[in-house]
């Protein structure tokens, strides 16, 4: 009996990522996969989550880096993510957070994360900072413009 509880939750195991995916994939609009598809035609292990009422995000590897990708309900492509190392950031970027931070008299500051974020009307930076023992979420666009989100003590 132990052995047949075992082998049912074993079954069980493998079968429910299949079973949340089909149930998820059921709801996504076909318009909204089909777009997917198109735009990151090798994506591998793709895990959808509806956003908001209007909108969709695929979290998904593509050319072995983490992406997420967001469609509204028409299968338009609305932005992708992806982490980059700080190394990575261009020197134009750098030069505009650090001179608008200098400002804010903050001298030192480390970049904990940085995202390029992709949209259609242009790139943008996303870095998320420390400075002052507080953490900030900044957003960078590629003219150096510069918009902090949000911030909460460490």
């Amino acid at each position: 009996m132990k052995k047949l509880v075992f082998i049912g939750l074993i079954t069980l195991g493998f079968s429910a990522p299949n079973i949340a995916q089909n149930k998820s994939q059921a709801i996504l609009p076909e318009i909204v996969l089909q777009a997917f598809n198109e735009r990151f035609p090798d994506a591998k292990r793709v895990d959808w989550e509806q956003e908001n009422d209007q909108e969709w995000e695929a979290e998904f590897k593509w050319n072995h880096t983490k992406y997420s990708a967001n469609f509204n309900l028409e299968g338009k492509w609305l932005e992708t993510e992806h982490e980059i190392k700080p190394t990575d950031i261009p020197t134009n970027i750098l030069n505009s957070l650090a001179a608008h931070l200098k400002k804010q008299d903050y001298l030192k500051y480390d970049i904990e994360e940085a995202e390029l974020v992709e949209t259609p009307e242009g790139n943008a930076y996303e870095l998320e900072i420390e400075a002052n023992n507080m953490e900030y979420e900044v957003h960078i666009n590629p003219l150096g413009q510069i918009k902090i989100e949000s911030e909460h003590e460490e």
